[in-house]
């Protein structure tokens, strides 16, 4: 192999990792599982339960939606505009994991969702 074709495949392998998430709908979780994704989809519901967790039902008004974004009770506090996303479509970056047999999305971090204008 070539010199200069060692570094191009190189430089386009470091482009490939520094790129954002890919964006799908909360319908298209079940095909991403394990990957670090950016979900784009309304959420459909916003539950807290009584130890401080917030779940946001994501992508579905049924009662089992395709996606739950967790926001763990010990960083509850720096969500508190949860309930304002209610209604809205919202970007989510995050890893899509399997919890028992629903998919989800931990956020820690308030930059992991924003308006999707």
């Amino acid at each position: 192999m070539r010199p200069w074709s060692v570094a191009v495949f190189f430089g386009v392998a470091v482009l490939a990792l520094a790129e954002d998430p890919k964006d799908y709908p909360a319908a298209e979780a079940p095909h991403h599982v394990g990957e670090s994704v950016t979900i784009t989809d309304q959420i459909t519901g916003v539950h807290q339960s009584s130890s401080g967790h917030i779940s946001l039902d994501m992508g579905s008004h049924h009662s089992k939606p395709p996606l739950t974004v967790f926001i763990p009770s010990p960083v509850a506090s720096a969500f508190p505009m949860a309930k304002q996303f209610e209604g809205r479509k919202v970007h989510v970056k995050g890893k899509i994991m399997l919890y028992g047999r629903d998919l989800e999305i931990v956020i820690t971090d308030p930059s992991q969702i924003k308006d999707a204008k």
